[in-house]
């Protein structure tokens, strides 16, 4: 009987508070991300230091509200000049409201493995851009701006941080258009 009262103490005076004050404050909706949802054709391209096209690929961007609208997962699938799957996997972002950031992994399915997104200074906007830096699996710093969003689609640039600590700008290039 006395492990019965305990409990009940203990959810009284520790849980339901804690539930009750993560219900009055919800966690918004990740609006930084709208421009995400629905699906784009995509074109890419890799460039060399100097900007020239060596690697061309085509693609399909498709981004979704999940988790009750808290979280948007949004899937990339990239494929070579011959139709073959070059790139397939899954960002996931979410607003951490403790940590006043967004938490992002890119989740790669053809190797299984997570990459932490949003590194050191997370998230930051700057004149209708999003820019965030990431760690490769070799351990190369790369940065991500998505520009140009409109309702029609995006630029995402992928710039490589070389070993002097220079930046190798527009490395990967993807124009998104929405699918109509």
């Amino acid at each position: 009987m006395v492990r019965i009262i305990v409990a009940a103490l203990l959810l009284a005076c520790c849980v339901l508070p804690c539930v009750a004050q993560e219900a009055a404050a919800p966690i918004p909706r990740p609006a930084l991300w709208d421009f995400l949802q629905t699906g784009f054709e995509c074109e890419g391209e890799v460039r060399s230091p100097e900007g020239e096209v060596v690697y061309r690929y085509t693609g399909t961007w498709k981004g979704e509200y999940v988790l009750d609208g808290k979280v948007m997962a949004d899937t990339f699938r990239g494929f070579g000049p011959e139709g073959e799957l070059i790139a397939l996997g899954t960002n996931i972002r979410a607003w951490d409201p403790k940590a006043g950031r967004w938490q992002m992994k890119w989740i790669d399915a053809q190797t299984g493995l997570w990459t932490q997104l949003g590194l050191e200074d997370g998230v930051t906007t700057d004149n209708g851009e999003i820019h965030f830096r990431g760690k490769g699996p070799q351990g190369r710093t790369f940065r991500v701006r998505f520009t140009d969003m409109t309702d029609d689609g995006f630029l995402w640039h992928g710039d490589l941080q070389q070993p002097d600590g220079s930046w190798h700008e527009d490395w990967q290039l993807i124009k998104a258009r929405r699918k109509a």
